[in-house]
């Protein structure tokens, strides 16, 4: 007997190194849940009666039992292991069919009836226990501007085993809370993994979009949703505006600039600014600190999208300064002259905005900028004081003071 258990166990490991395939595509398939009813696994064949026949009962790389004939008739059946595994058949008649309850993961595979002798497999059966699909994820192949189309799809991932189940996932989505919603703008894919929207609009980019996924089986299993997903709907510009009403700015220098921040209605816009049609600054705010008299000028600001025509917004800014000097051309400030003589205008100026007021004191010998005594006489001697002063900084003054001598009294 011993020397009848080496050589069927010596037989039986040559039949285990070529018995773990796939069963034909014509075998049986199961589909079972977990803890699911009983699963009867079929084992079918015509028993050989001449001499002495071994048949094995095996799962992948797993022996559950083997059964040994005589001229046909059984000499010695083992149980079927594990403990959850039960003949239903009568091997006697052929029928090598066994019983799983308490189905597990586990439990899934590939099981085969050999024929130890000859290694020839009599009959195959493969049973796949289902599980949950994973999470579906949802993405979309673009990111769409309003008016074009966008496709959407759910993906998600069998946890069925063994994994050459073959077995396709169909797809539902919820869209704002409604279970895959109708309209002429939704066109679904036949197992409805794609959506595609047409004619997307700026509202789209508030929906709240999910999916699950359920295996087509008989019992199968429907995913958890996925979490929620909304479109990056690109648009605008459509208008664009400041942080203040103001479109003219007028200040002093050397006082702190308010920052004035370009909007727009937009999604992924980008904001330029521009100084008198030159490139100044490429944010969305202008800011100029402490204001100089340097930085008055035309601004624009520019709001761009590709594929998008800009949008652009002036804003003046007037900076008063001044007077910080006063000049007078020609620029000599002392004149020796003769009674009778003329002397030429003297011009005084000064760097203000807005423009200074200029008066030569007193004020009977000028005109407003310009000081003409015309011909000389020894009551023109004495001192003239140009006076410039700026009207929206009045505390500013300069004085320039021009002499003019009588000659004949030096």
């Amino acid at each position: 007997m011993e020397l009848y258990s080496f050589v069927f166990i010596w037989i039986y490991t040559l039949v285990f190194i070529d018995s773990v395939r796939a069963c034909p595509a014509s075998s049986p398939r199961l589909f079972q849940r977990v803890h699911d009813d009983d699963v009867k696994l079929s084992l079918i064949t015509t028993v050989i009666t001449q001499g002495v026949i071994s048949y094995l009962i095996r799962k992948d790389e797993t022996n559950l039992m083997s059964i040994d004939f005589y001229n046909g008739a059984v000499i010695q059946q083992e149980p079927c292991t594990p403990a959850d595994c039960t003949v239903s058949g009568n091997a006697a008649y052929g029928d090598f069919s066994i019983t799983l309850s308490n189905v597990q993961r586990t439990s899934a595979g590939t099981y085969k009836l050999i024929v130890v002798q000859s290694k020839e497999e009599k009959a195959c059966t493969t049973l796949f226990v289902l599980g949950d699909p994973e999470p579906p994820t949802i993405s979309s192949n673009n990111d769409p501007s309003v008016g074009e189309s966008v496709t959407v799809t759910c993906s998600s991932t069998s946890t069925t085993t063994p994994t050459n189940h073959g077995l396709s996932l169909s797809y539902t989505w919820t869209i704002d809370g409604q279970t895959t919603p109708v309209g002429t703008r939704y066109t679904y894919s036949d197992s409805r993994h794609h959506i595609t929207i047409s004619n997307v609009q700026k509202t789209d980019s508030t929906i709240v979009m999910h999916c699950s996924a359920a295996e087509v089986v008989t019992n199968g299993y429907t995913s958890s949703q996925s979490i929620g997903f909304t479109l990056n709907v690109l648009y605008g510009p459509d208008s664009i505006t400041f942080n203040t009403s103001l479109t003219t700015i007028r200040q002093r220098e050397g006082l702190l600039f308010l920052p004035v921040e370009c909007q727009t209605d937009c999604n992924r816009c980008t904001f330029t600014w521009n100084k008198d049609g030159a490139p100044f600054t490429s944010t969305a705010i202008l800011d100029l600190a402490t204001l100089q008299k340097s930085e008055a000028g035309v601004y624009s600001c520019t709001a761009s999208r590709t594929g998008a025509r800009s949008m652009d917004k002036q804003l003046v800014v007037q900076v008063i300064y001044g007077p910080d000097h006063a000049a007078v051309l020609p620029v000599n400030t002392l004149y020796v002259l003769n009674d009778g003589n003329t002397m030429d205008s003297v011009v005084c100026s000064s760097d203000c905005f807005p423009e200074c007021s200029l008066m030569w004191l007193p004020s009977i010998s000028s005109n407003r900028g310009n000081l003409s005594l015309g011909v000389l006489h020894k009551e023109s001697a004495g001192k003239y004081t140009c006076v410039a002063s700026n009207p929206e900084w009045s505390e500013k003054s300069l004085n320039v003071t021009i002499t003019v001598q009588d000659h004949n009294s030096c």
